[in-house]
């Protein structure tokens, strides 16, 4: 898949950054097939591809994923 960096800031109701705050992604891979059980197309899923990510806010609510560009889903 195409390498995408995704990144941002996890804010509260105030506006105001979220240190420590924790950021969880699922995602399709470069073929749009999640890593789910009930998929279809799981024996065609790229297994290289986690399919999700963790991630905590740093002390001024940033955080970032490498991961790829999800197909269509």
């Amino acid at each position: 898949g195409k390498p995408l960096l995704l990144t941002g800031i996890v804010r509260g109701p105030d506006g105001g950054a979220l240190p420590g705050a924790r950021i969880e992604i699922w995602q399709t891979d470069d073929a749009g097939i999640y890593l789910h059980p009930r998929d279809p197309r799981l024996g065609d899923r790229d297994a290289g591809f986690q399919g999700y990510g963790r991630a905590m806010a740093d002390g001024a609510g940033h955080y970032a994923f490498r991961t790829i560009r999800p197909g269509l889903y």
